[in-house]
């Protein structure tokens, strides 16, 4: 039996950001994007969660993940 989900939630963590001034994590903000573009191709409905993130570049991260998800 496969797996077909009806929906995706994705938990979007941008604490994991270099900058983040909470955690000691390596992603930039092209990684970001690139999660975006890989839920993106695996063609499924999916909602964004929000739930970390601390960086003043938040905003940039948060539009990169959705325009490479919506493109």
């Amino acid at each position: 039996m496969e797996f077909e989900p009806d929906l995706v939630l994705v938990s979007a963590g941008f604490d994991a950001y270099v900058g983040d001034p909470l955690t000691e994590m390596t992603l930039e903000q092209h990684h970001f994007a690139s999660f975006g573009r890989w839920l993106k191709e695996t063609g499924l409905p999916g909602a964004p969660i929000l739930e970390g993130g601390y960086s003043n570049d938040l905003p940039i991260l948060v539009e990169a993940f959705l325009e490479a998800w919506s493109d």
